[in-house]
This record gives structure tokens, C-alpha cells and sequence, in this order.
């Protein structure tokens, strides 16, 4: 009778946390489950192989705007009913988060040309932005 042989787990842990390998690579290479691997990896803590994206100040702005677009239509849709006083506070918290990020994004252009020693002013797209959000408001508020 042969003995099955015990994984190296430690030289599997380590190939895993490398990335060089995909995980089926390794399970494939050192004779164990894609499952068995996973358990092992949930059960140590081992630490995960996709990084965690992390969005930039456009995508955070558009992402916002996108919100606030999607809340504005609801409000619109729901003006036949009678507005919720909730909603429109909502939406009054969506917008100061938006001219927050506006101001921070001045703020940063700001800071970079002092080192360039250039003029500084809000974005294109910032601009653009609180343009589009300020007439949409407007039409809101016309009816």
C-alpha cells in the first residue's frame, strides 16, 4: 500500500501569496483540490491575491454625479405623487458631498501649482460638473 504524502502547505502558501502561479498551477503542482486550497487559505487567513481597487477623484466624481442623476429622476418621477421632504434633504446632502469633492479638487490643483507656479482654476470637468448639476437642480425646481 502507498502513503498519500501531506502537502508542503507552507511552500503552497507561499507560491499562492507570490501570484506567480494560478491557483489551479499550484493545486495541479502540489496534488490537492482548488477547494482544499481555498479552506486552507480561509482557515490560515492567508491574505488575498486581488488587490482591492482603489478609486481615483475622477471615478469617485462621477460615480457621485451618477447618484445624484439617478435621485434627481426619482424626485422628477415622484413630483407627480407630492415630493418627500426626506428625498429633497437627500438630495441637498448628495450635492454639498459633490461641491465638497469640487472644492477638493480645487484645493489639489491649487497645492500643484504652487509647485508649478501657475495659475490654478477647477477642472474642465469639475467646471462641467457643477454646470450640469446646478441646471438640473434648476429644471427641478421649476417643475
Amino acid at each position: 500500500m502507498s502513503q498519500k504524502t501531506q502537502p508542503d502547505w507552507g511552500t503552497i502558501r507561499d507560491e499562492y501569496i507570490a501570484q506567480k502561479s494560478r491557483v489551479a498551477d499550484i493545486c495541479l503542482q502540489h496534488g490537492i483540490s482548488q477547494s482544499a486550497l481555498m479552506q486552507r487559505r480561509l482557515g490560515e487567513n492567508w491574505p488575498g491575491r486581488n488587490k482591492p481597487r482603489i478609486p481615483g477623484r475622477k471615478q469617485l466624481v462621477s460615480r457621485m454625479f451618477a447618484v445624484l442623476e439617478k435621485q434627481i429622476e426619482s424626485m422628477e418621477i415622484a413630483a407627480m405623487d407630492g415630493t418627500d421632504d426626506k428625498e429633497i434633504a437627500l438630495l441637498g446632502q448628495l450635492v454639498r458631498s459633490l461641491e465638497k469633492l469640487v472644492e477638493l479638487d480645487t484645493k489639489q490643483q491649487t497645492d500643484l501649482a504652487k509647485k508649478d507656479t501657475q495659475p490654478t482654476k477647477p477642472s474642465r470637468a469639475m467646471r462641467a460638473l457643477r454646470q450640469k448639476v446646478a441646471k438640473r437642480i434648476t429644471q427641478l425646481e421649476e417643475g
